[in-house]
């Protein structure tokens, strides 16, 4: 049982892990171009729109994580509003 908890703490310790977040981060993007790239020189409109729709995820991941652990929202939405 001790050893599922510091499983889990450590789960949680990685995903909390600004580096990991932003490799992440990194990594989703570049293989969201490669799919839209690929996407539009093959005229496959479906590669294309899962290109955008990762590169959407990416944007809303750094609101909502990277943004959302350095305090970053809520001074962007009062900067906004």
């Amino acid at each position: 049982m001790a050893s599922l908890r510091r499983h889990r703490m450590e789960t949680v310790t990685l995903l909390a892990s600004f580096g990991l977040q932003a490799t992440l981060s990194v990594i989703w993007t570049l293989c969201a171009i490669v799919l839209m790239i690929e996407g539009n020189k093959s005229g496959q409109q479906p590669i294309w729109i899962s290109g955008a729709a990762l590169i959407s995820l990416v944007v809303i991941k750094l609101f909502l994580v990277e943004l959302g652990n350095s305090g970053g929202v809520a001074e962007l939405s009062r900067l906004l509003s």
